[in-house]
């Protein structure tokens, strides 16, 4: 009978193996590269994860939470499948913005992502990556994402401690499609081009006291970068 839809006859099995053969040796250098790259990036994390300080204090890292919009409603809408395919689209689209920046993945949780960078730039540019991705997307509901930096405890490939707690809380007051970040981050990014924050009100954050928010976003067509004390900033 007629091959299965999505199944190649013999003829094309065998070309696609042909060439692939053909290719084994021009993709070979390549695909070490890559390798080299992703060992290098797990050498460089398990030692930085390792610093002396680790078990007292506890190592210097950007936290940032990624989170669906009213994913619970969603829930209710959805069939169990339809819901499959939107968490499993989440977590790939989360998962390959956060690598293409050196990011890590610490965990996901259904509607939300934590990730961790060493450095700020490249955390905020997942951020602001990951809501750009995810408008454009048409299965996937708003995002909003929070950010902090400072000491976490790293265990056992889990981020614990204030700043994990701080990322958390700044998502929960975040609008959708919008990025918010602590005072630390805000300060960190306000001599780098490409980004520009705008202060939010102080918010009183149940466990952590009060602290002033800034919304991130992408440096208009002007250039214009650093840290805007304008009142005229949307709230949280």
């Amino acid at each position: 009978g007629e091959p299965s839809r999505g199944v190649p006859g013999s003829a094309a099995a065998r070309a696609a193996g042909e060439k692939l053969t053909e290719l084994a040796d021009t993709l070979e250098p390549l695909l070490v590269y890559a390798w080299r790259r992703h060992l290098s990036a797990a050498i460089a994390r398990m030692v930085a994860d390792a610093e002396p300080s680790a078990d007292h204090e506890g190592v210097f890292r950007v936290v940032g939470f990624a989170d669906l919009v009213s994913f619970t409603a969603l829930v209710r809408r959805l069939s169990e499948h339809q819901l499959v395919q939107v968490v499993q689209r989440f977590e790939a689209l989360a998962s390959e913005v956060i690598a293409a920046h050196g990011g890590r993945v610490i965990k996901t949780v259904g509607d939300e992502v934590l990730y961790v960078t060493i450095g700020t730039p490249p955390a905020a540019a997942i951020a602001l990556d990951l809501v750009d991705a995810i408008k454009e997307d048409d299965i996937l509901p708003k995002v909003r994402v929070g950010m902090a930096s400072g000491q976490v405890v790293s265990r056992l490939g889990d981020v614990f401690g204030t700043t994990v707690n701080r990322a958390s809380r700044l998502t929960a007051v975040a609008r959708p499609n919008t990025v918010v970040v602590d005072d630390a981050v805000a300060t960190a990014l306000s001599s780098v081009s490409g980004f520009e924050m705008a202060q939010l009100p102080p918010r009183t954050l149940r466990g952590l006291g009060r602290i002033t928010p800034w919304r991130l976003q992408r440096a208009g067509a002007s250039g214009r970068r650093g840290r805007s004390d304008s009142g005229s900033a949307t709230t949280t």
